[in-house]
């Protein structure tokens, strides 16, 4: 009897490190039905200090969308861009960074877009 409850412990273990290795918890989304998720636009350009919106989602087999898919969204180079988690994107500095959106517990792999930030119009002098 106590081997067993030694085992239920570490597979509860086991069970809070792997949902920590993938992200977060899992989201109630099946994993089997999402096979991809995209973002659009792919390729935004946006400049310093303006925005962008972009937005996620999750397909199945079918190409159908998958209803209920909540996204985490996340900045690879944070000194270009930063994203909030509504997927709003925000230039920081001028460069290029890949924004991706996960779904916590899912193993399908993330949907990204290729960011690009311009410098910021320069303002005309005043005469």
């Amino acid at each position: 009897m106590r081997a067993g409850k030694l085992a239920t412990t570490l597979l509860s273990a086991a069970l809070v490190v792997l949902a920590a290795c993938e992200g977060g918890p899992p989201s109630g989304i099946d994993d089997r039905r999402v096979v991809v998720i995209s973002v659009t636009p792919p390729s935004p350009s946006v400049a310093v200090g303006a925005t962008v919106q972009l937005t996620a989602t999750a397909r199945d087999v079918n190409s159908d969308i998958v209803p209920g898919a909540t996204f985490v969204w996340s900045s690879f180079n944070v000194g270009v861009a930063t994203v909030d988690s509504d997927g709003l994107v925000t230039g920081v500095a001028a460069g290029n960074a890949i924004v991706d959106a996960r779904i916590p517990g899912v193993a399908v792999t993330a949907g990204s877009a290729s960011v690009t930030v311009t410098a910021a119009a320069a303002e005309a002098p005043d005469r």
